[in-house]
Order: C-alpha cells, then structure tokens, then sequence
C-alpha cells in the first residue's frame, strides 16, 4: 500500500515541477516579447499586469 502511495506521490511531485518549469518559461517569453515591444515602440497591452 505504502509503494503505491509513494508512487503516486512521485508522480504529482514530478507534474508539478513540470508544471512550474512551463509556467517560468512561459513568463520569460512574456518578459522578452514586452523587451523587444518597447525596443521597437510597439505597444504590448497588459503586459505588465
């Protein structure tokens, strides 16, 4: 019983690292395209928010 629970404890902590890894990849994206909007003069709505 203890494996199985142990096993699937793994398994979400893994989801969640893989989770949080795209969410701080995704803001990066989202702070370089706001850099290279404001190099060029464009406006990028909302991202600052």
């Amino acid at each position: 019983m203890l494996r199985g629970l142990r096993s699937g404890l793994d398994f979400l902590y893994l989801a969640a690292g893989v989770l949080a890894a795209l969410c701080l990849i995704a803001i990066l994206g989202l702070i370089v395209v706001q850099m290279l909007a404001r190099w060029t003069g464009e406006v990028f709505p909302g991202a600052p928010d």
